[in-house]
């Protein structure tokens, strides 16, 4: 029987996933993701991309390895259009500011999950401004506890309008073990994000 604990990060929500998989050719398809006026299409995005819906609950498997694999650390490219998910977030926010108090904990989007080739299963929590942040982008990011901008299309060189993806960096604590998959669970919100193939680096 395996076991699933949370891999830190302070979230141990049961979350599921599904990802949709695009055979039209790339000239035909529309935007990935549209936001005013503005679009990232998928002839911009590095190869290996996927679309998760926040509203789906299947967990999805990203990598599955015939030979298991050991690493010191997993990083993962992703970004996200958070369409409502983030409005409550923001309301509560934006009160507590007004009312001098502690804002509430960032959402979880989605997460990941490393299983172990003993059956163990981590769940890497993605919250918004720690570990992702939105796709569209006027103003530099600023520092994130887990991630950084790694990839950028400028959309509009003179207002600064960019197309941005997040490198998320995970140290594994279980670097001895080997991994036998990766997989992803989104959050229960009405958001999408783009997921590109996770990295894993050997000690």
């Amino acid at each position: 029987m395996s076991k699933k604990v949370s891999a830190g990060f302070g979230i141990s929500t049961n979350l599921a996933v599904v990802f949709a998989t695009f055979s039209m050719a790339i000239a035909e398809s529309p935007p990935v993701f549209s936001s005013v006026g503005k679009e990232l299409n998928s002839a911009d995005l590095p190869q290996g991309w996927r679309v998760v819906s926040g509203a789906d609950r299947e967990p999805q498997e990203l990598e599955k390895f015939d030979q298991p694999i050991t690493a010191s650390h997993l990083e993962f490219l992703h970004t996200f259009d958070p369409g409502e998910a983030l409005h409550d977030w923001r309301l509560a926010s934006a009160q507590a500011h007004r009312n001098i108090e502690l804002p509430p904990t960032a959402p979880t989007l989605f997460k990941y999950a490393v299983t172990y080739a003993d059956g163990e299963v981590l769940e890497i929590p993605v919250r918004f401004g720690e570990s992702i942040e939105q796709w569209y982008r006027v103003h530099a990011v600023g520092p994130m506890l887990w991630a950084k901008m790694e990839w950028a299309k400028d959309l509009d060189p003179i207002s600064g309008e960019k197309a941005v993806l997040y490198k998320m960096t995970w140290p594994n604590p279980r670097p001895g073990k080997t991994i036998r998959s990766i997989g992803i669970t989104p959050h229960n919100q009405p958001h999408r994000a783009v997921q590109c193939r996770p990295e894993w680096h050997p000690q």
